[in-house]
């Protein structure tokens, strides 16, 4: 923590001509003999947008506002940081799960009932556990939080309709889970999907948000299943066979 001391002297060394103002030119001068140069407009603009009298020079008072203000964007980096860290399936948000692996790779061993209880103790709206699940569709495989929120929907860190490119049919079987027990707006959808195309990927993300819901409540399974929204659709395309020109197409036949 810099003292009232340390910010006189950092003052007086940006102030050449002594008289008790630093003007933009002097900041500039002086923080130019500090690798990374500081541009006269830049200084300007520093210095206007810090000066309370409106002379356009800074005094003693907006120097320290100005080193606070650094001093708690430091500290609101190292936070981010830190939640990058935590937060390891980069969904913006800190999961039990996320929790426990961390600690663990710190070398302290904690349930997730354990991190469950540290993270309800810090959490201000109610929304600390998310509800995670997986779907898949041919080679496509999506991992799905659901948060209470909304409605939004946002896939690979993109909104939907543009990852899906509008397309209405994908971005319906999305939704049709969340709109068939009534959640269309009660929910904010998270998915890391990859594999297949956007066609396999939707349908993915569709069983993915069943499955989610199916946790959320048990009683959501008969009209989830009702629907076949539980149901995990196996059916791939049929290999190619030799002598054949697709799976079972064969050569027009020609007698001689």
């Amino acid at each position: 923590m810099v003292g009232a001391g340390e910010f006189e002297v950092i003052f007086r060394h940006l102030d050449e001509n002594g008289d008790g103002k630093v003007s933009p030119s002097e900041l500039s001068r002086r923080l130019g003999l500090i690798p990374g140069e500081l541009l006269m407009k830049e200084a300007e603009l520093a210095v206007e947008s810090l000066d309370s009298d409106g002379d356009g020079l800074l005094g003693l008072e907006d120097l320290v506002r100005l080193m606070e203000a650094a001093g708690e964007e430091e500290k609101l980096h190292d936070l981010r940081e830190a939640f990058r860290l935590y937060d390891i399936d980069n969904c913006g948000f800190i999961s039990a799960k996320d929790l426990k692996t961390m600690l663990g790779r710190l070398g302290e061993s904690k349930s997730i009932d354990e991190c469950e209880a540290m993270i309800n103790k810090f959490d201000l709206n109610g929304d600390a556990q998310p509800v995670h699940g997986t779907g898949r569709r041919k080679c496509a495989i999506a991992r799905v939080v659901l948060q209470e929120g909304t409605g939004k929907v946002i896939i690979n860190y993109r909104d939907a309709k543009e990852y899906l490119q509008g397309n209405p049919l994908w971005l319906q079987y999305v939704k049709v889970p969340l709109v068939t027990l009534g959640y269309e707006s009660s929910y904010d959808v998270f998915v890391k999907a990859h594999g297949g195309g956007l066609s396999g990927q939707a349908q993915a993300i569709s069983l993915g948000v069943a499955r989610a819901l199916l946790k959320v409540s048990q009683n959501h399974r008969i009209p989830l299943k009702r629907q076949g929204l539980l149901t995990r659709d196996s059916r791939v395309v049929e290999r190619k066979k030799v002598g054949l020109k697709k799976a079972r197409k064969a050569p027009q036949f020609s007698k001689r």
